[in-house]
């Protein structure tokens, strides 16, 4: 009998004579085109959030950026002004505290930019949580599908195909004598 071994899910056959090896190897490789071309229209919807997203945190970065800037001159404008409105009214250059207004204003607006900065920096953060979560997903969507088609490689079986007096054909008789020497 002649022994064959075949991969039915792959619709791969050794070849007669094959080692198993190397039959192996054509169904790993099947496999990982397989793996493959099941990936390739993963791609497509991923490459959509994850480019939404990159805008998304481009966009959040840049705001964090404005307003870490504004915070600063803002805590800069309001030192500086700030000083001289204190040392006016304490050194009695103004006797009212009236004028101290001013400064308190300015430092409401500090804080109110400084609470949309923290704001801008959560957003930019909540932004990376989710490129690291597709990242995650996508990764485990990928195991996912180069273990089913590894096993798919795996799935080689035998098939003893028997040899009948119908396979065997006799195309030419030849005779030869040698006489003994």
């Amino acid at each position: 009998p002649l022994g064959l071994s075949p991969n039915e899910s792959l619709r791969r056959y050794a070849r007669p004579g094959e080692p198993r090896e190397a039959f192996e190897a054509r169904c790993e490789a099947a496999a990982e085109d397989g793996a493959d071309a099941e990936a390739e229209k993963l791609r497509d919807r991923y490459e959509r959030k994850v480019d939404a997203a990159k805008k998304r945190l481009a966009s959040a970065e840049r705001r964090v950026r404005e307003l870490d800037v504004d915070v600063g001159q803002r805590k800069q404008q309001e030192l500086i002004a700030g000083a001289g409105q204190v040392l006016s009214v304490f050194l009695g250059g103004r006797r009212r505290v009236s004028g101290l207004s001013g400064m308190a204003s300015r430092r409401s607006q500090t804080r109110r930019t400084q609470e949309r900065l923290q704001s801008a920096l959560e957003k930019a953060e909540e932004v990376q949580d989710t490129l690291a979560e597709l990242e995650e997903e996508l990764t485990e969507e990928l195991d996912e599908i180069w273990g089913r088609w590894k096993a798919t490689a795996g799935e080689i079986g035998t098939v003893e195909i028997p040899l009948e007096r119908s396979d065997v054909q006799l195309e030419e008789l030849v005779l030869f004598w040698a006489p003994p020497a």
